[in-house]
């Protein structure tokens, strides 16, 4: 509400003022710098390795012998 308030001022101003083409651009109220997050906060996450992945993720596609396999259809190109 506050930036909306600030825009019509903005705008009846430029108005009063005989501006036509006026664009309102809000103030920038942050600083361009990046933020370093401490490494230290973030949660830590397990490291897997491919085997470990499969063996907790069973493939699921192409396991049924009436699900459609992608090379049982012809290209349509």
């Amino acid at each position: 509400m506050h930036y909306e308030n600030e825009r019509i001022e903005a705008e009846n101003e430029a108005a009063d003022t005989g501006a036509e083409d006026y664009v309102y651009q809000a103030p920038q109220e942050t600083d361009d710098q990046v933020t370093e997050i401490d490494e230290d906060f973030l949660p830590q996450r397990r490291q897997l390795s491919v085997e470990e992945f499969n063996a907790l993720n069973p493939q699921r596609r192409g396991q049924s012998s009436t699900e459609p396999r992608w090379d049982d259809h012809p290209a349509d190109f």
